[in-house]
């Protein structure tokens, strides 16, 4: 004899069972719907995109076949509609990435490897190809994080986040760069001496601009300033921006430099606008961080002797040219670089 529940319970597998065979079967032909795709010829891609509109594994697959007849230009079609049907599928952005490489669109294939990092950031190829895309781009420097970040395997999963953090940070101190650049009312209009308050008063150079240092074997490429007092009396002090500005570096360098700042300001002359850099170089704290607009005479940071390693000063250079931060010598001194007191004097306001 058969009790209900036993009844019940044989009802329910026997459910169960039928839902299992029908998924399976969807599974199937899912899987064989792939397949055809992925062998069908192009007349069969035609009429699958004509009875499947809103399917974007049909534009994807004629999108691949297309692209194996170096039919680029339908290529993408097929693979931006794809993606306007499913956008995050990392499938299609990868293709479409390289197929704008290959038509050298590299804005746009910088833009799909930057979507494919924030949905797969631990994918190595990606960082490897944005590098290409960088250097393409003339951004070497880029090009160089991103391929050290890929060629770096041992170390790769621990370095991604840090090193996503720091292109954010670059990527956003881009922005405000070219925002700077093109804002004709962010300039600088009166400069001053970085140190002592209106014209650098009792303030003192401790080496000039120009001259030769036996000990670097080298010319000076900017100035070295100090307070009245010798030595390391004035660690700490107030060092100020010279001029309205952009801080676009605020890092240890390292090396002799410690902590260096940079800034650049705009001019208005004859022919429209000019830039120039301020480095403070050898800082013992600093007040800014890069994408910070400064105001003349705000205190971005405060005199040091990195860290014990010399006398304290202040290494100050002017440059009329992005460049790398370099040594502060050179056997001669480059064009790109200027009189950091001729400039200041030349460009300050008469009172």
């Amino acid at each position: 004899m058969v009790h209900e529940h036993e009844k019940d319970s044989n009802f329910i597998y026997f459910l169960f069972f039928i839902f299992q065979c029908s998924k399976e079967g969807v599974k199937d032909s899912i899987l064989a719907e792939e397949e055809s795709l992925i062998g069908a010829s192009m007349e069969s891609l035609n009429k699958s995109v004509e009875n499947f509109p809103s399917d974007p594994k049909v534009y994807f697959h004629r999108a691949l076949r297309r692209i194996e007849k170096d039919d680029f230009g339908n290529a993408l079609k097929d693979l931006n509609q794809s993606l306007s049907l499913l956008p995050d599928n990392q499938e299609a952005l990868s293709e479409r990435a390289e197929l704008h490489f290959i038509l050298k669109n590299y804005e746009q294939a910088l833009e799909d490897y930057n979507r494919l990092l924030e949905l797969d950031p631990f994918q190595r190829s990606y960082y490897y190809k944005r590098s290409m895309v960088y250097f393409a781009l003339g951004d070497k420097l880029e090009s160089v994080y991103d391929y050290l970040l890929y060629y770096d395997k041992e170390n790769f999963n621990k370095n991604v986040f840090p090193a996503s953090e720091k292109k954010k940070k670059r990527i956003l101190l881009k922005k405000k760069m070219k925002e700077f650049k093109n804002n004709h009312e962010m300039i600088a209009e009166d400069f001053d001496f970085p140190f002592g308050g209106p014209d650098a008063e009792a303030y003192r150079r401790t080496q000039t601009y120009g001259t030769y240092n036996s000990i670097f074997d080298g010319l000076h490429l900017g100035e070295d300033w100090n307070g009245p007092r010798k030595g390391n009396e004035h660690l700490g002090d107030p060092v100020l921006t010279i001029a309205d500005g952009l801080v676009f570096y605020a890092e240890d360098a390292g090396s002799g430099w410690c902590n260096v700042v940079r800034i650049l300001h705009k001019i208005k002359d004859k022919e429209g606008f000019t830039f120039v850099d301020s480095l403070y170089g050898h800082l013992q704290d600093m007040n800014v961080n890069p994408g910070d607009y400064v105001k003349k005479g705000q205190q971005i940071g405060t005199l040091g002797n990195c860290r014990g390693k010399w006398v304290g000063h202040i290494h100050w250079e002017i440059r009329e040219k992005d460049l790398p931060i370099g040594g502060g010598y050179d056997k001669k001194v480059p064009k790109e670089f200027v009189h950091p007191t001729q400039f200041v004097k030349k460009h300050l306001k008469k009172k």
